[in-house]
């Protein structure tokens, strides 16, 4: 009889925090598409925001050559050290 009432127990918080859980995520979807504006874009803009990102990271490389390099070697090395450690 007890482990009945522990398990209906069991069941029943699960499907609340279930309920929860979904709740919190439509809020946060809601919230996101408000602030972000997310559904009013389109293919092109977004095309665009992607070619503005792209000039201002060439932008960045092209004003810091030295830091831009020395990212690249750590990052090709970490790429070595992950295919010998993990391979």
């Amino acid at each position: 009889m007890e482990a009945t009432n522990i398990s209906i127990k069991q069941q029943s918080s699960v499907s609340i925090n279930v309920e929860t859980l979904q709740a919190i995520k439509q809020r946060v979807l809601l919230s996101i598409k408000q602030h972000c504006n997310v559904g009013a874009w389109s293919l092109p803009h977004l095309y665009r925001k992607e070619l503005r990102l792209a000039r201002a990271v060439a932008r960045v490389i092209d004003a810091h050559p030295t830091i831009s390099n020395i990212a690249l070697w750590l990052m090709g090395i970490a790429i070595m050290v992950e295919i010998f450690l993990f391979a």
